[in-house]
């Protein structure tokens, strides 16, 4: 249990400092390029949607790490779990889909239960990241949509 939740706890950490880091860079970057408004526009979303498939990644190596070699929990389906099926199961999980065509057991049902948490507060921030983007980007455009 103690190792689960220090899991949960790096796992937060790690992510976080993952994104914010990575929207400054992201940030950084398109103010260096030299296209157009629209192609930058594109560099956010397209870098962002990087940065949660990293953090997703991460979700799903610590699932696999506490499944195979810490004996906290399994997950199991009508199939044999392959390594594709640990990220498959985070990233439903990181954006709250759940199918339930995996099921966790064990402690690292406390992982499955916090990941959805972390995993909107980052796609919000990314939102949010993503309007400031657009308001920078499109701010010429403003007045062509109004007509």
């Amino acid at each position: 249990m103690l190792s689960v939740l220090f899991a949960i706890t790096s796992l937060i950490f790690v992510t976080v400092i993952i994104h914010m880091e990575g929207l400054w860079l992201i940030r950084e970057w398109t103010e260096r390029i030299s296209v157009g408004q629209r192609m930058k526009l594109s560099v956010v979303v397209l870098q962002t949607l990087v940065l949660h498939v990293i953090e997703i990644g991460l979700y799903g190596v610590a699932l696999l790490l506490a499944d195979r070699y810490l004996s906290v929990g399994h997950l199991q389906s009508t199939h044999h779990i392959g390594l594709l099926d640990y990220f498959y199961f985070s990233a439903e999980t990181f954006t709250a889909v759940g199918y339930g065509d995996i099921i966790v057991s064990g402690d690292l049902r406390l992982i499955a239960s916090i990941e959805p948490l972390n995993g909107l507060m980052l796609i919000s921030w990314s939102g949010a990241f993503t309007f400031l983007a657009m308001q920078r980007y499109w701010s010429g455009r403003i007045g062509q949509l109004d007509n």
